[in-house]
């Protein structure tokens, strides 16, 4: 298994050795010992590669910025706004590279990720709706796919991390060359928008 970077998402999306550290009941956000605002803002980015399985997609770098909806010593939730996930690759222009030609990995969906109380689990919605993203393949068309939400693991007290892997999500739309479904892939360390690392205890 690959290592990962958060989520959309979709977002979206690498995979790695998944470990899940001890539960921690009351999980809080902290940006320099001190207990992250409802309201402050957040940056994440790719840490490791972001993929999906259904014909081989592979980018190397993802950024989410949102912001902090609840932080209050039982769960953590957290918001991306749509348009505020960014996904890129290798190939020609930045698009991630695949099994079909560059293909450019868009969410279109916004992404809300919450801690589960009592356990080191997380998941990742489209915020009332399904994830839901855009693999445009170059002179080929495009695939949209959704998922009604990720489930991953969060690690406590160290570095804020996320890590989601073999998401299941399911095609919406798209041309004979579309596969019918595919797993994502990715994890997402979360860090402040001026990059001071955020760690949860």
């Amino acid at each position: 298994m690959h290592k990962k970077l958060m989520m959309v998402c979709a977002a979206t999306a690498a995979c790695a050795t998944f470990a899940a550290s001890v539960a921690s009941a009351s999980p809080v956000m902290t940006i320099g010992g001190s207990s992250a605002p409802v309201g402050s803002s957040w940056v994440s980015r790719l840490a490791g590669t972001e993929e999906f399985s259904g014909f081989n997609v592979v980018c190397s770098a993802t950024e989410l910025k949102g912001t902090v909806i609840e932080n209050s010593g039982t769960k953590i939730k957290l918001e991306t706004p749509v348009g505020s996930t960014a996904i890129t690759g290798t190939a020609t222009g930045g698009d991630c590279t695949s099994s079909l030609g560059a293909t450019r990995y868009t969410v279109n969906s916004k992404l809300c990720l919450e801690t589960i109380p009592k356990t080191d689990n997380a998941t990742a919605t489209g915020c009332g709706g399904s994830i839901t993203f855009t693999l445009e393949v170059t002179a080929v068309g495009s695939c949209k796919y959704s998922t009604a939400s990720a489930a991953g693991t969060f690690k406590t007290n160290e570095d804020f991390t996320f890590q989601f892997t073999k998401q299941p999500a399911k095609l919406e739309e798209g041309g004979v060359f579309c596969p019918s479904e595919g797993n994502l892939f990715t994890g997402t360390d979360l860090l402040t928008t001026e990059s001071k690392t955020v760690s949860v205890s």
